[in-house]
């Protein structure tokens, strides 16, 4: 995995050598969002009625995807588009997008641009609230939500040495600016997240919760008994790893994958 510093430097062409390389049919798009213009990269192998749509954490970018839309036994499946979030990438790098509320609301923006007859939304780490926030906004055509390693539970959140220093107006121009807009973020996850508990019950879609229970970052006990707390079991299916950790989703690809492809019609 590459390191933070190097995410502001993710470009398009990059994208396009990545898929050229593989010889995978691609499109990079920007959509209009809220005062952003958010970059998006699709990927499709043909035709197919379901999409998948990733929304990674904090901080992040859409090449951490790039090993699933890389996949071809992924895509035999479904497309797959991946975005950067407001504030990080080519997405208004360093100008953050704190809400929950707007930030679900890219999702639709996303979802309009590329119409397909169902979606999966696939969240990691602060990815995951976001989907489950669009998911009750709108539930129309929504096949399945996946979590993986989700920083969900307000009573969990963990705040890090390098946190204040990317948040307090002296320290943060030492700071690269996707930790700044994860900075920002944090000091309005607890808030945010206490708003979502307020209205999970309400959730109608199925939901396929992944965590390495080794996780330190978004820490595994406290967030698997909250979704068990708040999601109904007719609707809530769990996969935990013991050994892996937050970033399982990049050290376990082939297990993950596995998991993503056990919730596709």
């Amino acid at each position: 995995m590459r390191c933070v510093a190097e995410w502001m430097h993710y470009s398009d062409e990059d994208i396009h050598e990545t898929f050229a390389a593989e010889g995978i049919p691609y499109e990079i798009s920007y959509i209009e969002s809220q005062d952003y213009s958010i970059r998006t990269a699709m990927v499709s192998t043909g035709k197919k009625e379901t999409l998948l749509i990733a929304c990674h954490g904090a901080p992040g970018s859409l090449d951490f995807f790039l090993p699933y839309m890389k996949n071809l036994a992924l895509l035999d499946a479904v497309d797959i588009v991946s975005y950067d979030r407001p504030g990080y990438g080519a997405s208004g790098l360093g100008d953050a997008l704190p809400s929950l509320d707007d930030q679900a609301e890219v999702i639709h923006e996303i979802k309009k641009k590329y119409s397909y007859d169902s979606y999966i939304l696939l969240g990691h780490s602060y990815g995951g609230p976001i989907i489950v926030k669009h998911a009750l906004q709108h539930p129309d055509r929504i096949d399945h939500l996946i979590l993986v390693c989700p920083a969900i539970d307000p009573y969990s959140e963990k705040y890090f040495w390098f946190s204040p220093i990317s948040y307090w107006p002296w320290t943060r121009w030492y700071v690269p600016d996707a930790f700044k807009v994860a900075g920002t973020e944090k000091y309005s996850h607890e808030e945010e997240l206490r708003s979502l508990k307020s209205r999970m019950q309400k959730l109608e879609v199925p939901l396929l919760y992944i965590h390495g229970e080794q996780d330190a970052i978004a820490p595994a006990a406290g967030n698997i008994e909250f979704i068990k707390m708040m999601i109904p079991d007719s609707l809530l299916q769990m996969k935990l790893y013991p050994e892996g950790g937050h970033l399982i989703i990049w050290n376990d690809v082939n297990n993950i994958t596995n998991d993503i492809r056990s919730v596709i019609r």
